[in-house]
């Protein structure tokens, strides 16, 4: 059958091909907005972890994730750090046990686990991989880490025995990173040559798992808006206003189901496991709820998003 590598690594592939100057391991920490000069826009100068500038440069595209320095040193958007995350695990899954859909375990707001198909590893086509992930509040973390690795094991074994051989695969505590959920907002999403995609500039729960749609949506709507324009400042203008509508949607709806996977209210539980019960059962939420895991919505109101992949979706309403 046909197989497909990591996402990270198409991109990669993709970059090298395209660009012309690739730095690797150079760890920009701060952008410096340079005074225009006659027939010029100025632009920004790059500095890195050691001090070193790079450029100017008349675009900056800012994608360095949630904990982005360039945006919280350009006091730019407001950035919350849930007091929830997850301990994080990439494995092989040699009997390709969990191919094609996420599995997820949970036990009330408390305990939530997940095992989630990752693709191939760069350079590798044979056996696939697992992204296993097991939520945690962030003051938990020192007590699971004394507990030691056999409890994590078994713990992990008593929710699904099925992920036996990935967590049998290791060795120490330090391969499981825990990871905190940070919740960014920000509007627009330009500034003065700066433009900001994905976890820099929307970062929010995973409870949706859409952080990574959304962020090729932006690049590829920010392609369309650079497409031959003239003016910068209006083609980023222009990618602000398009992404408003569809970045809103996922923003409110992450932040508002937090509290129903992870918390530390168990009613949310039993009140997420009937409502969705109920609502998976009538064919116009049903179709909503689709469309939002599609990562297609762009709101209650306005039209879903257009995709020109035939997937399996209940006919067009909202």
């Amino acid at each position: 059958g046909s197989t497909w590598h990591g996402l990270d690594s198409l991109l990669f592939e993709a970059v090298k091909a395209e660009i012309e100057s690739l730095h690797l391991g150079v760890r920009i920490e701060q952008a410096r907005r340079q005074p225009a000069r006659a027939g010029g826009n100025g632009g920004h100068t790059l500095i890195d972890s050691h001090g070193d500038p790079h450029g100017p440069f008349e675009l900056v595209i800012v994608a360095d994730g949630a904990r982005s320095q360039i945006r919280d040193k350009s006091d730019t958007g407001r950035t919350t750090t849930y007091r929830w995350g997850a301990v994080w695990l990439v494995a092989p899954d040699p009997d390709n046990t969990f191919a094609g859909e996420l599995y997820q375990t949970v036990d009330g707001t408390l305990k939530m686990m997940g095992l989630l198909p990752t693709g191939f590893g760069p350079g590798q086509d044979t056996t696939p991989l697992v992204s296993l992930f097991w939520g945690l509040h962030e003051d938990a973390v020192d007590d699971w880490r004394r507990a030691g690795l056999a409890a994590f094991v078994d713990e992990i074994n008593r929710y699904d025995p099925r992920a036996a051989p990935i967590v049998a695969t290791v060795q120490d505590m330090d391969q499981l990173l825990f990871a905190r959920y940070h919740r960014v907002v920000m509007r627009p999403w330009h500034r003065d040559g700066m433009v900001f995609i994905g976890d820099a500039g929307h970062a929010m729960s995973p409870q949706l798992g859409q952080g990574t749609n959304l962020a090729l949506v932006d690049a590829m709507v920010l392609a369309d808006c650079l497409d031959g324009a003239t003016d910068l400042p209006a083609a980023l203008a222009r990618y602000s206003r398009e992404r408003r509508a569809h970045i809103a949607h996922y923003e409110l709806a992450a932040h508002a189901l937090m509290p129903l996977f992870q918390s530390a209210m168990p009613g949310m539980g039993m009140l997420r496991d009937t409502l969705f019960t109920v609502l998976s059962r009538l064919p116009w939420v049903d179709g909503q709820m689709i469309r939002t895991m599609a990562g297609i919505k762009r709101g209650i109101i306005r039209p879903s998003m257009t995709l020109d992949l035939p997937l399996p979706l209940p006919p067009p309403g909202a």
